[in-house]
């Protein structure tokens, strides 16, 4: 497994499911390039984003973040929305 350095405040002003495509195909092409990985070859990427209220959530800055995070999802209807690359 090799971690991408995408940085995914690019795409902001995207709706949600947009914004987790693009940054899936970001995180992809980032990989390719630094692994070296030949043009038929396959790189697998994901993102994921919690939407809460209209809002995405982010990714929570420190345990105590996550943990206000979990308790204003808890009995909450939201949406968790998942892009994949390969």
């Amino acid at each position: 497994m090799v971690a991408s350095d995408e940085a995914e405040e690019s795409d902001e002003g995207l709706p949600a499911g947009e914004r987790v495509m693009a940054h899936a195909r970001g995180k992809a092409r980032d990989v390719a390039a630094r692994s070296g990985v030949p043009v038929h070859g396959a790189v697998l990427a994901a993102d994921t984003e919690v939407v809460l209220d209209g809002r995405a959530l982010g990714k929570p800055a420190d345990a105590d973040a996550a943990r206000a995070m979990l308790q204003s999802l808890s009995g909450r209807a939201h949406e968790v929305m998942t892009g994949v690359v390969l």
